[in-house]
């Protein structure tokens, strides 16, 4: 366990995943204490009595890479660094933390591929304006955990989906649920899709 303390931030039904950013709008003051350059525990809670149980909890260590304030709100933008399990808290405010190691994963090249493939594809069926920058993304992550953080954070939307996905620490488990995830994804869409045919005759 990491005797030094961080302060923890409780990040209400919103997740921040190691490797991305988050932008976090908050009330006046409620990033009091905090600055640029700070490091701190980001953790997602599903409802306010989560912050009385942060024992043994995981959440993300970040650093603080922007904060503004202005009349009715701040801003804070969080960069995720990894998954950490928190241990010993003072007041809900300050805890200490230990590294999760993601035990690595057999044959991770194949659910590189595999969440890749699925990715762009996707990609292809949305058809937004920044397709080409995601795709040039995925193509450039070959790291298994980096490529499903990046994954679940960008197409995964559902909170409750989301937070499962930070909280699983076995790194081929964690691969395999995207691929489910991915695939419904797909198959809504392309069932959408076939929908809107139908009924444009088309």
């Amino acid at each position: 366990m990491v005797s030094e303390k961080k302060r923890i931030y409780h990040l209400y039904r919103r997740v921040l995943f190691p490797h991305c950013s988050l932008t976090v709008t908050t009330y006046p003051g409620g990033a009091a204490g905090m600055k640029k350059g700070d490091v701190v525990l980001v953790r997602p809670i599903r409802f306010a009595l989560d912050i009385l149980l942060p024992w043994k909890k995981i959440a993300t260590i970040a650093e603080v890479t922007d904060i503004a304030a202005s009349e009715n709100a701040e801003t804070i933008v969080f960069k995720g660094i990894s998954r950490v399990r928190i241990g010993t808290i003072k007041g809900h405010k300050y805890g200490e933390y230990a590294a999760i190691g993601d035990g690595g994963c057999v044959n991770s090249d194949h659910y590189v591929d595999f969440l890749r493939k699925k990715s762009q594809e996707l990609i292809f069926l949305i058809n937004i304006e920044e397709s080409d920058r995601l795709i040039h993304l995925l193509n450039y992550l070959s790291d298994l955990n980096q490529l499903a953080d990046f994954i679940a954070n960008y197409f995964v939307i559902n909170f409750r989906r989301r937070y499962g996905l930070l909280l699983e620490k076995d790194l081929r488990k964690r691969a395999e649920a995207l691929m489910v995830i991915l695939d419904d994804l797909i198959n809504k869409i392309k069932k959408k899709i076939q929908e809107t045919n139908e009924k444009t005759g088309s």
